[in-house]
This record gives C-alpha cells, sequence and structure tokens, in this order.
C-alpha cells in the first residue's frame, strides 16, 4: 500500500473519530475504538479539551505522548476522567493494549491510596513484558511508598521494575511511614 493511501485512510479515521468523540453516543465510540489498531489511535489522539464524550479513553500529550491517569482507591480503579470503577485486569487490559499499538511506552500519571491494589498494578503490567516496561511511571503520588518498596523486595529479593520508570513522585505522608532516609537512598540506587 502506498504511502498516500495510507495518510488517505489515517485522515478518515481522524475525521470519524474526531465527530464520534466530540458529539457521538459513548458506545458507539467504544466500538470503534475497538474496531481496528488505527481508530483506537484516532479516538486518542483527540484532544482532551474538545471531547464531549470519551473522558476514559487515553489521550495524547503534547509533551509526553499517550498519556494514561489513573486513580486509584480501595473502590478500585478509576482511567482517566472517567466515574467509573473498574477492575485492576480490565485497567491493565486497556494500559497494554495502548502499549501494544503506540511506538512509544504510554506515560502513567498515577494517584493512589490503596497500596496493595498499586502493588497488583505493578505486577500485573510487568507480567509478559520479558524485563522492558511496556509503560512509563511518568507521575506517582501515593502514601505508605515505604511499604511498596519493601513488601515486594521482601518476598522477591527484588524491587519491583515499574519503579525504574518514575520520572516524578510524590509523597502522602501516612502517620510518618514515608520519607525514610533509608528508603530514599534506595529509591536513588534503583
Amino acid at each position: 500500500m502506498c504511502s498516500h493511501q495510507r495518510l488517505g485512510r489515517a485522515v478518515v479515521f481522524a475525521g470519524i473519530a474526531d465527530i464520534l468523540v466530540r458529539q457521538g453516543d459513548e458506545r458507539t465510540v467504544w466500538v470503534w475504538y475497538a474496531a481496528h489498531p488505527s481508530s483506537m489511535l484516532s479516538v486518542v489522539s483527540v484532544s482532551a479539551d474538545s471531547r464531549g464524550i470519551g473522558w476514559r479513553f487515553p489521550f495524547l500529550d503534547s509533551k509526553e505522548g499517550f498519556r494514561i491517569d489513573v486513580e486509584i482507591s480501595r473502590r478500585g480503579v478509576k482511567l482517566n476522567q472517567s466515574s467509573h470503577t473498574v477492575p485492576i485486569s480490565a485497567a491493565v487490559a486497556q494500559i497494554k493494549l495502548l502499549s501494544c499499538v503506540a511506538r512509544d511506552p504510554p506515560r502513567l500519571h498515577i494517584s493512589c491510596t490503596e497500596v496493595m491494589a498499586l502493588e497488583e498494578l505493578f505486577l500485573s503490567l510487568e507480567k509478559g513484558s520479558c524485563g522492558m516496561p511496556a509503560v512509563i511511571v511518568a507521575r506517582l503520588q501515593t502514601n505508605k511508598f515505604s511499604y511498596l518498596l519493601g513488601h515486594h523486595k521482601r518476598l522477591t529479593g527484588r524491587v519491583l521494575s515499574l519503579l525504574r520508570t518514575v520520572r516524578m513522585l510524590s509523597l502522602e505522608e501516612h502517620k510518618g511511614e514515608d520519607g525514610k532516609l533509608s528508603d530514599l537512598h534506595e529509591l536513588r540506587n534503583l
């Protein structure tokens, strides 16, 4: 297929996605999103500012590339601006799907109040990744970070590999549990 045909198809996919996300029915957008890798990327590429629906979909950030906002709490996982929680396995499936389609690893912005669920999310993302991170954790905001560092290391003798990709860390101190010098020193040595 020549490059002009590919470019034409990409423009058509982008035009349809733009109309659906701005004015459409969310179920229709889901069908379009799942239909083909090009249609998936076209939905994700619609500007977050102009979306009428489709807030739960990842979006394309001009500085970071593909970005997925993840909010983890006791109730479950919320992706992007969605008001609905999903199980960790569903969140992992969507993140891995975007990882497979995108050229560069998507950037995760994670806000977490349930560190055990965060550990489960990281372990699920690491499965099948052959040691290469499928995503990059651009921002991690959590409490009980010391627990996250220590628990997995005590069980396996190693630190969660996704912690090596963290670009920005924000600790929400919880009764003095975080910020121990030994843990911060260990984080530098990842």
